[in-house]
């Protein structure tokens, strides 16, 4: 256990180094029970505005129902306005009704973008097939070489500059 501790610790210290990563608690008692993650993503296109992805959203059962993971949500507005985002998505894997209504009275709706996730038996699988990836390894290739190789001209093609890649 030791060991993951570290690993949760270190990523815990990136999440809270990254100016763009943001984690949203309510708490009662001095104890969170709701939060949510809401990350401001840099943009090429729409004017080279950013988005707002919020995801993880949770509270506590015994304190639903109290308007803790609204608050949070309507946060998460405030610091995508404050970002000039010139939109939110929010993701859930959950189906149930009760849940996805609940994202409905919050402002949010299913009807203008469709999310596609990878089967969960095929993810990995798809990774390293993308990535080239040994069997068994979890590394990806260096991705300033893939950069270099495959995307030196991405900037200019999203900011209009280049009408096909070169």
């Amino acid at each position: 256990m030791p060991e993951k501790m570290a690993e949760l610790l270190q990523i815990w210290n990136d999440i809270f180094q990254d100016k763009n990563h943001h984690v949203i608690v309510a708490e009662e008692n001095g104890e969170i029970v709701s939060s949510c993650v809401c990350v401001i993503i840099p943009n090429l296109t729409h004017n080279q505005q950013p988005y707002a992805f919020i995801e993880n959203v949770i509270t506590d059962e015994k304190f639903r129902k109290r308007g803790l993971a609204t608050q949070c949500l309507d946060y998460a507005k405030v610091i995508a306005i404050k970002e000039n985002c010139y939109k939110m998505m929010l993701l859930t894997g959950s189906k149930k009704k009760s849940t996805l209504d609940f994202y409905r009275k919050a402002g949010y709706n299913s009807d203008d973008k469709t999310a596609f996730i990878p089967a969960k038996q095929r993810a990995k699988r798809e990774l390293a097939r993308i990535w080239r990836l040994p069997r068994g390894s979890n590394t990806p290739p260096l991705w300033g070489e893939l950069a270099k190789k495959k995307l030196s001209h991405a900037p200019l093609l999203a900011a209009g500059y280049l009408t096909q890649w070169i």
